[in-house]
C-alpha cells in the first residue's frame, strides 16, 4: 500500500507499506511487523521516464528530422 507520511521536515512524502503476521500458531497472529519505505525518488524517475518517452515519441514523429531530435532530446549529440 502506498501512503503519504509526514517526515521530520514536515513535508508529506509517498511511502510503501509492507507489513505481515507473526504468528506462533496456524491461526494465533501475536503481533504484527512492517517496514515504511520512502519511494518519493522512484516516483520522480517514474514521471521523469514518461516525460521523456512522450518527447521520444513526438520527436519520431515529426518526419525526417526525428532522428536528429531523438538524439537531441536524450542529450546524445549526432554520430556521422
Amino acid at each position: 500500500m502506498v501512503s503519504p507520511l509526514r517526515e521530520d521536515d514536515g513535508v508529506f512524502r509517498p511511502h510503501l507499506t509492507r507489513v505481515s503476521p507473526v504468528c506462533y500458531a496456524v491461526s494465533d497472529v501475536t503481533h504484527w511487523s512492517g517496514i515504511n519505505i520512502q519511494i518519493a525518488a522512484e516516483f520522480a524517475v517514474r514521471d521523469l521516464n514518461q516525460s521523456l518517452e512522450r518527447r521520444v515519441a513526438q520527436a519520431v514523429a515529426g518526419g525526417a528530422g526525428g532522428a536528429h531530435s531523438v538524439a537531441r532530446t536524450l542529450g546524445r549529440r549526432d554520430r556521422p
